[in-house]
């Protein structure tokens, strides 16, 4: 492997292999020595363009995306006249899921009726594929409680789950 081909490599960094309650995803990534900008590419499961970002001079971009669908993402950065995709093969691709609306209700009344109940909440999001927020909650289920052997066990599972 060349040293050259190293310092053309970067790469996205969320989302990836989540599934996500908000439909107005952050999506970043690692910068590129001497890129000059990036654009970001959003594909639905049939690989149908869905959003694209102007070019961008940071390494992160928000936009708004329809619910209930998965999708897959890469950024291309502009270096020298050229486009450096990630991720690019042999990495997989960066795939992500967004919640539909009528779980993403769910879950709010859920929060509303069981803002204090860390263990439902956990159960609840982990059950819709929100591992993140069901650490969350996990973490403060075991802040609260944090000789409960439950809290620790689920907390293990749902880390081990995300990685």
């Amino acid at each position: 492997m060349s040293s050259d081909n190293q310092k053309d490599q970067f790469s996205v960094l969320e989302p990836g292999g989540s599934v996500l309650l908000t439909d107005t995803p952050t999506f970043r990534w690692s910068t590129l020595n001497g890129a000059t900008g990036y654009v970001v590419e959003v594909y639905d499961a049939q690989f149908n363009l869905v959003s694209s970002s102007p070019q961008l001079s940071n390494a992160s971009w928000t936009t708004t995306l329809p619910r209930g669908k998965v999708y897959s993402w890469q950024v291309k950065a502009i270096k020298a006249g050229q486009e450096i995709t990630s991720p690019r093969p042999p990495a997989p691709q960066a795939k992500f899921r967004v919640i539909d609306q009528a779980k993403a209700n769910e879950l709010a009344r859920a929060k509303r009726a069981y803002n204090s109940s860390h263990l439902t909440l956990a159960l609840l999001y982990a059950d819709a594929g929100l591992l993140k927020e069901a650490e969350q909650e996990l973490r403060l289920l075991r802040r609260t409680n944090p000789n409960s052997d439950l809290a620790n066990k689920l907390l293990r599972q749902i880390q081990t789950l995300r990685r």
